[in-house]
């Protein structure tokens, strides 16, 4: 197995930052509307 080799890496200092954090995970909530799609996918499976 190859070595990787971070120094050379373009965005090795966000790296190293993210690195030293104990759980370096984030995450995005937003609300969408699915009634159309919902819609859809329950007529098309019926005449499936």
């Amino acid at each position: 197995m190859t070595r990787a080799d971070y120094g050379s890496w373009p965005r090795q200092e966000l790296f190293a930052f993210f690195s030293s954090i104990s759980d370096p995970f984030y995450s995005v909530s937003f609300s969408l509307e699915v009634s159309r799609l919902y819609e859809y996918v329950k007529a098309e499976r019926s005449t499936s």
